[in-house]
């Protein structure tokens, strides 16, 4: 297989040229309303590290299990797991911006514990990014090792990081994402939203690597098309993110608590009840009935609609968890939160794409 990929060459530019338009749209758009700077700058971080994230994870599964469906989706799993630990680094400065979550609260919010003080939030934050460039660069160590033939040394930094990181992510979305909604919390929250990032990861790898040549047809070494795998894994990632995420709903409203049903009440009311009905139906049912078809499966543009909807699923499915908790929803605000996405996201796919290459030729 070639190892240069003109249609990924093509995406690498429009995805610059999407970064430059959208921080052109952010500057005029955020000077229009300065307050709404704040939600989308969380937005637009978590959308790009969400990917990062689940290339990681996916990698560890990989290392675990082995499986034909990894060799062609490891450079791009390897070129999440390298932008990582910068991509966090750009969410720090969240801490610091002006925090307006949950404006609807009735009562002015509780003071902070010593848990969940500026201190302990900056300090906690130092951390992540310490134990996100220690896995990545235990990740690539490992990758290495692998390529030189000696499949046996330091067989247990796949199980470790894994564990490291599913504990760390259950803090991470805490302090993150739950604290914004301060009278709210659910233990279920975080496996629904980092099994949504190891989806969005898988989908964009899935993507770029049929748009880079990878053939779905062709026979792996377990004697079956490669597609096969590639939508199955697909079909149980989605079916498993919508279990979790519809549990969660359904814990919560059966228990009727005001202070849990809340969540859901800011995300249900005007356009954003519109976007649930567009999750439900574009984010799991379509999706469901088409992986079902193994001719679907082995179509390379099939699959790949397929993987492309479901990130931009998540994508969405971020911007409802995030944007409702700040008060008001306008036009402005929204449209912000769409071009400071573009940009970040832009710049990110753009790097993205870069080191898949590089990752591409360094194993052909």
């Amino acid at each position: 297989m070639s190892t240069t990929a003109p249609p990924l060459a093509r995406l690498e530019r429009a995805a610059l040229a999407a970064a430059v338009l959208g921080a052109a749209a952010t500057f005029v758009l955020a000077w229009l309303s300065p307050r709404a700077f704040a939600p989308a700058y969380r937005f637009a971080a978590f959308a790009c590290l969400a990917p990062a994230v689940g290339s990681l994870i996916f990698t560890l599964i990989l290392r675990l299990t082995g499986g034909q469906w990894g060799p062609a989706l490891q450079p791009f799993f390897s070129a999440g797991i390298s932008l990582l630990p910068w991509i966090w680094l750009l969410t720090i400065p969240i801490l610091f911006l002006p925090h307006n979550g949950t404006a609807q609260l009735a009562s002015p919010p509780e003071q902070p514990d010593f848990f969940s003080s500026p201190g302990m939030l900056i300090g906690r934050a130092v951390f992540y990014g310490i134990v996100f460039f220690a896995v990545a660069a235990g990740v690539a160590r490992v990758l290495k090792i692998r390529d030189r033939g000696d499949v046996t040394s330091l067989r247990w930094v796949a199980p470790a990081s894994l564990i490291t990181l599913v504990l760390m992510l259950h803090v991470l979305a805490d302090d993150w994402l739950i604290e914004l909604e301060p009278h709210w919390h659910s233990t279920a929250f975080p496996a629904v939203w980092m099994t949504g990032m190891t989806l969005a990861g898988y989908s964009i790898a899935l993507f770029c690597a049929i748009r880079g040549g990878a053939d779905p047809n062709a026979i792996g070494p377990a004697k079956r098309p490669f597609g096969i795998d590639w939508g199955n894994l697909l079909l149980v990632a989605l079916v498993f993110w919508c279990y979790v995420a519809f549990a969660q709903f359904l814990i919560i409203w059966a228990e009727n608590l005001p202070t849990e049903n809340s969540w859901y009440l800011h995300r249900s009311h005007g356009g954003w009840l519109a976007v649930i009905v567009v999750l439900a139906l574009f984010h799991f049912a379509v999706p469901f009935v088409f992986l079902l078809s193994r001719r679907i499966k082995r179509l390379p543009s099939g699959l790949a609609r397929l993987a492309l909807l479901l990130l931009g699923g998540q994508f969405l499915y971020l911007a409802w968890v995030v944007l409702p908790a700040f008060a008001p929803i306008t036009p402005v605000s929204l449209g912000l939160a769409l071009a400071l996405f573009c940009a970040a996201a832009g710049l990110c796919f753009n790097r993205y794409l870069a080191h898949a290459r590089c990752h591409r030729e360094a194993a052909a």
